[in-house]
């Protein structure tokens, strides 16, 4: 019998050999009397290779192809579908934040006949706000995520993530701002800074999410390092800002 060699192709095959490097499974615990019967051994426990790769100060380990493609394929089986929940509930979210401005505060629809619109004072009537509870919804998720994270990453580590005090703000502020307009009017100068503190925040988180996306990621870290590189611009231009605001309530522009 003879063989037809031009039918015959040679398939180059790679092991990226990486992940060993971090916590990975090596075998099944096959022995019976122990506790761990069926579950997976995992050898060097408690370390990512990532983690070591961020935490390293020779950038240039990143244009490795090994790297490259590890992080490309854990983002592709895990992060990608992950933070796309992520972004699909906090834009629920934001949604539900608009539509309750557009009610409350451009359509008016809790005001009275009667009432003041300039009314700073709650009335028994103004804290019946049957929208205030859809803001709840919004604010679950997050709060679940962020208080699972935590317990799951140890509070010392989860504090260590300067994003993270962005998500506990955002959870904070949205919580406040449930209650403030559930007890008093939304019209209250109060309940104001806190909605308008929320959308801020809220306006943060977006531009976090949208580094998801790869057309969009590098505009999105431009736009954080441009931030921090005018921080002390940005001081000053609140200052002033600050300043011309006294200046026009003085002179009474705008004062009833």
């Amino acid at each position: 019998m003879t063989t037809d060699r031009s039918k015959i192709f040679k398939i180059k095959y790679q092991l990226n050999l990486l992940p060993v490097i971090g916590q990975h499974a090596t075998t099944i615990d096959e022995d019976a009397n122990s506790y761990n019967y069926g579950k997976p051994i995992f050898e060097n426990e408690g370390v990512s290779i990532l983690d070591l790769c961020s935490s390293s100060e020779e950038i240039n380990i990143f244009l490795s192809d090994c790297l490259q493609e590890l992080i490309e394929f854990k983002w592709d089986a895990f992060a990608r579908k992950f933070h796309l929940v992520g972004l699909f509930m906090h834009l629920l979210y934001m949604l539900i934040l608009v539509l309750y401005v557009q009610r409350v505060y451009i359509f008016n629809s809790l005001a009275a006949d009667d009432r003041d619109l300039h009314a700073d004072l709650p009335t028994d009537s103004d804290r019946n706000n049957k929208f205030a509870g859809f803001l709840v919804v919004g604010i679950i998720y997050p709060f679940l995520y962020e208080s699972r994270s935590a317990i799951l990453d140890g509070f010392r580590n989860y504090f260590t993530q300067p994003w993270n005090y962005l998500d506990i703000l955002l959870i904070s502020t949205g919580i406040l701002n449930i209650i403030l307009h559930t007890l008093f009017d939304p019209l209250n100068v109060g309940c104001k800074i806190t909605i308008s503190f929320v959308g801020f925040l809220g306006m943060g988180k977006t531009f976090f999410y949208l580094r998801i996306f790869e057309n969009l990621s590098p505009i999105v870290t431009m736009l954080i390092n441009v931030l921090y590189d005018l921080k002390v611009f940005l001081l000053f231009f609140f200052i002033l800002i600050f300043m011309f605001a006294i200046q026009l309530s003085i002179t009474g522009i705008g004062n009833k």
